[in-house]
């Protein structure tokens, strides 16, 4: 998947969100490899910025997954907002976000909001409450929508291209989570 995808998106002038940790460099998110998968599983972030958006009103250590699995994870620019790092690892940035302009690696500015989130392959079936506030924080500020008062659900909305919802409806459904398309 990663390879078919590349630095597709790396230009686009729409918002970008993504969970996949191996195409944080290609989109030009991160430097060259400094993103990926935590070796080991992972079940919280710890906030960084709580007064960001994204943050959806948590402060300090947040269990964002209800079973350990892998979080995607970058070591976010100093021109992009660090929202959450994986617990136990501040280098290691697992919610992060580059508003309109902001210098990206390799100095292009980015052409429209991006925002980065930890799930990995297996954590969408463990994402606890507190993990979709944040996940859905970061849909609604990457498309500039006003953002849901914490708690207030787990529905999230997008469009995606149909080679993605390909991949995500197959890969998903093997873990049991059903994707509706829109």
């Amino acid at each position: 998947m990663v390879s078919e995808i590349g630095n597709m998106f790396e230009t686009t002038n729409v918002p970008v969100f993504t969970w996949e940790g191996w195409l944080f460099d290609d989109m030009e998110l991160t430097a060259s490899s400094a993103n990926g998968e935590t070796s080991a599983n992972a079940s919280q972030v710890v906030i960084q910025s709580p007064s960001h958006d994204i943050a959806a009103g948590h402060t300090g250590t947040v269990t964002v997954s209800g079973g350990a699995s892998k979080f995607s994870y970058g070591q976010v620019l100093a021109s992009g907002d660090n929202i959450a790092t994986v617990a136990g690892n501040s280098g290691q940035s697992a919610v992060f976000a580059y508003d309109t302009n902001d210098t990206l690696d390799g100095g292009l500015s980015a052409p429209a909001r991006r925002v980065a989130m930890f799930p990995s392959y297996s954590t969408p079936t463990e994402i606890t409450a507190d993990g979709w506030d944040i996940f859905e924080a970061g849909v609604d500020w990457a498309a500039n929508a006003a953002p849901p008062p914490p708690g207030a659900g787990n529905q999230v909305s997008f469009h995606l291209t149909p080679m993605v919802q390909d991949w995500l409806t197959g890969d998903l459904a093997n873990n049991g989570v059903e994707i509706a398309p829109t």
